[in-house]
């Protein structure tokens, strides 16, 4: 075998290990939709059945992920490359959580009927697809620096996208009262449910964000991208299939314009000032982003009533907003302090890849 046929097996070897890297991200993708959506459907109190369409699309995702986490091992295992076996270990024990949680969420049904948000059988999906998606991410971000992956940009945002919805899904998961059924009472205290979210949510949006963009080295488009990719999934999961709240859809769409205007400081300044003023636009807009679900969240702060889906719009609008003025502060710090803790991450990714 000559020298030029080495470098081509090595080569395909390393579109192999990109390939699993990136049906795990499809996988998870489709995972973390049909779970959004499966709330939304807890919420209108649609007929609950293991067999929905929802659980279809989300095990569909979860097969697919389990084939790209062990493509990904089988690769690794070929070629023992030690900068591969995190993410490699992080889809494959995801997949493995995941391939549990299947059979145990069916038994969970069969046993207790109608389960609530949180439950240890979520709790098993959501940690597995956290594991599975930043495996597939790490995994995709790796065939880029390798210049095994034909479309950088797209796969990134495709392999970001269901990490973000996954650790969004975790936070609704811990701070939603829907947990408590006949048999369990897992609704988190209120209070803490409004801190976490206070805390969390913004962190998330500019963390995501401000990755996304030192991902893209900065250029235009892609932290927009993403966002309107985040925006769309939030509209066809939980807005679209709860008719009472369709009306919203033209204002969900504004919060494109935070983040597009979070994407042109990032891509216009290398200054680290307006780098935080990017990160505090974006935590500012977590009120309006993770609507509707996070309404339910502060109406358990705000009153003891409960927030009907048909009143979901009147009681968002209304008694909601009085919160804001609390929360803008803190929401504004917790961005910026994404926005620093992404920078750091990514300078000290840089170090080790250099």
């Amino acid at each position: 075998m000559t020298t030029v046929d080495v470098k081509r097996f090595q080569v395909y070897r390393m579109d192999r290990f990109f390939a699993g890297s990136l049906l795990v991200s499809i996988g998870i993708l489709l995972t973390t939709t049909g779970g959004s959506w499966d709330i939304t459907n807890h919420l209108i109190n649609r007929p609950e059945i293991f067999f929905s369409a929802p659980h279809t699309i989300l095990y569909t995702g979860a097969g697919i992920a389990i084939v790209g986490s062990f493509t990904m091992l089988r690769e690794q295992m070929l070629r023992r490359d030690p900068l591969k076996s995190l993410p490699t270990k992080m889809a494959v024990i995801g997949s493995i959580i995941l391939v549990g949680a299947g059979p145990a969420d069916f038994a969970w049904h069969q046993a207790f009927g109608l389960d609530g948000l949180l439950s240890p059988t979520h709790m098993m999906l959501v940690i597995g697809m956290l594991s599975s998606g930043l495996g597939g991410l790490v995994g995709v971000r790796l065939a880029v620096f390798d210049k095994t992956n034909p479309k950088p940009m797209f796969t990134t945002i495709l392999a970001t996208l269901p990490v973000w919805l996954a650790a969004a899904g975790m936070l609704h998961m811990l701070t939603l009262p829907f947990s408590n059924t006949v048999h369990f009472k897992f609704n988190p205290d209120p209070t803490l449910a409004v801190i976490l979210a206070t805390a969390a949510f913004p962190f998330l949006s500019s963390i995501i964000l401000k990755s996304m963009s030192s991902m893209a080295g900065k250029k235009f488009g892609y932290v927009s991208v993403l966002g309107a990719s985040f925006v769309a999934v939030a509209i066809l999961t939980t807005i679209i299939p709860d008719e009472k709240i369709r009306i919203a859809i033209p204002f969900y769409l504004i919060n494109l314009i935070p983040i597009v205007v979070a994407d042109v400081i990032l891509s216009n300044s290398q200054k680290k000032p307006l780098a935080y003023l990017a990160g505090a636009i974006l935590g500012m807009g977590f009120f309006t982003l993770y609507f509707p679900l996070i309404t339910h969240t502060y109406n358990e702060v705000l009153t003891i009533s409960p927030v009907w889906p048909s009143a979901i719009i009147s009681t968002y609008f209304t008694d909601l907003p009085k919160f804001y003025p609390i929360i803008a502060l803190p929401a504004i710090a917790i961005g910026a302090l994404g926005t620093a803790v992404s920078m750091k991450i990514f300078k000290e990714h840089i170090q080790k890849i250099d």
